[in-house]
């Protein structure tokens, strides 16, 4: 099958051409820290509320194939609140990298499209020990 290009400029990585292209601002890398009591550092806008509204769309995206099998679908939204919210836990001020928030949720999203596909691999290896977990449960040797 061949793939027709209809949007021309979708490769050309030039950062006036393009608006997908994101030109670094200009940042005083090496700041006197002795001279300042505090940093101010430039954040995206919106980077918490897309970071919220991905763990959403993914906590529904895995639901939605677990054919409403209640204790399933409680283990996968711990599991996922758990690495999700991993980032805000740490101990060292991440909040004051730049960028680190809009990486987040690119990274989310790119996570989303996984999820809602049904073939992240933290789905698969779930299925995998659920399974294992409900023959175990069903065995013969269990049921003695």
């Amino acid at each position: 099958m061949v793939y027709k290009i209809r949007n021309k400029g979708f490769n050309n990585t030039a950062a006036a051409l393009n608006p997908r292209v994101h030109p670094g601002k200009k940042t005083k890398i090496h700041a006197d820290m002795t001279r300042y009591i505090t940093m101010q550092v430039q954040i995206t806008r919106y980077t918490g509320m897309r970071l919220l509204h991905n763990y959403r769309n993914i906590s529904r995206a895995t639901k939605q194939f677990l054919m409403g099998d209640k204790i399933l679908e409680q283990l996968m939204v711990l599991t996922i609140k758990e690495h999700y919210f991993r980032p805000m836990y740490y101990r060292s001020p991440i909040e004051n990298s730049f960028y680190l928030g809009r990486t987040l949720a690119d990274l989310a999203d790119r996570h989303y499209s996984l999820f809602a596909n049904n073939q992240h691999p933290l789905q698969l290896s779930v299925y995998e020990e659920y399974n294992r977990f409900l023959r175990d449960a069903h065995s013969k040797e269990n049921q003695a």
